[in-house]
């Protein structure tokens, strides 16, 4: 008897050992399973970390600043369509929010000039520096003045519409011109526009009908250059600036710049 009770006594030890043995197994395992879904995860993050480091990130570009772009104008530029204006004296709060084009010579800026489109109207809302006017009516070219260029196609040529503003001056009234078939300058009756004088120079608003142009508003572009005299301050003499940078403005039509409507 004594010796089955040491049988037992070492077959349940041996079952104890074996149960341990078990239970360490099964713990091990499952540690395992974990650590192994542990570094799997790990594994998954780190992972995806390199490839998100890998990936090239998107970069929104930078909205064009309208002013800055316009401090430099090669080939082309654009003009807004404006709500309906009939009066110069309403262009300024339709207009003050849109860039202005400056014209430059070297360093020394003749002013800035807005554009835009409105009803059957070419809009024109320009600050000038000029401290000595000139008005000359019978010849356009040597007075005081913007000049609007504008290449039209007729039959199979080319002619140039030309248009000059001349501002007011203390004995003068603003007025526009254009050029006839025959190169003569007329008065354009229709225009309406008004000239005061500044500290540096003149402001000068108008109103242009279409039909003195080459603009189509159904189109999205047109051809221009736009011309300007003036004595600024800061020069010796008068400055003659074309703003597209063409040679001969009467016969480099082709190099006119490109004005987009918006």
């Amino acid at each position: 008897m004594h010796y089955s009770d040491s049988n037992s006594f070492i077959v349940m030890k041996h079952i104890s050992i074996l149960w341990i043995v078990l239970i360490g197994i099964s713990c091990g395992l499952v540690n395992t399973k974990y650590q192994g879904s542990s570094v799997f995860a790990n594994g998954y993050t780190q992972r995806n970390t390199q490839l998100n480091n890998q990936r090239p990130r998107s970069h929104k570009k930078p909205k064009p600043d309208l002013k800055q772009k316009f401090q430099s104008i090669e080939d082309s530029m654009f003009i807004r369509r404006l709500p309906p204006i009939f009066l110069p004296s309403q262009i300024p709060p339709a207009v003050s929010l849109f860039p202005k084009i400056p014209v430059k010579k070297d360093t020394i800026v003749l002013g800035h000039i807005t554009l835009g489109l409105s009803n059957e109207y070419f809009v024109i809302n320009a600050r000038i520096n000029d401290k000595d006017i000139q008005i000359n009516k019978a010849n356009p070219g040597s007075s005081s003045h913007i000049g609007f260029f504008f290449p039209v196609k007729t039959d199979d040529t080319i002619q140039v519409k030309k248009i000059y503003l001349i501002p007011g001056a203390s004995n003068s009234e603003a007025t526009g011109l254009f050029n006839t078939k025959n190169d003569e300058y007329k008065e354009i009756q229709e225009i309406n526009m008004i000239s005061s004088l500044t500290q540096s120079g003149y402001h000068l608003q108008a109103l242009v009908p279409l039909s003195y142009t080459n603009i189509d508003p159904s189109q999205e572009s047109f051809k221009m250059e736009i011309n300007l005299k003036s004595h600024p301050s800061e020069a010796e003499q008068s400055l003659n600036v074309n703003v597209f940078g063409v040679n001969d403005i009467y016969k480099d039509y082709k190099k006119y710049g490109t004005t987009i409507i918006k």
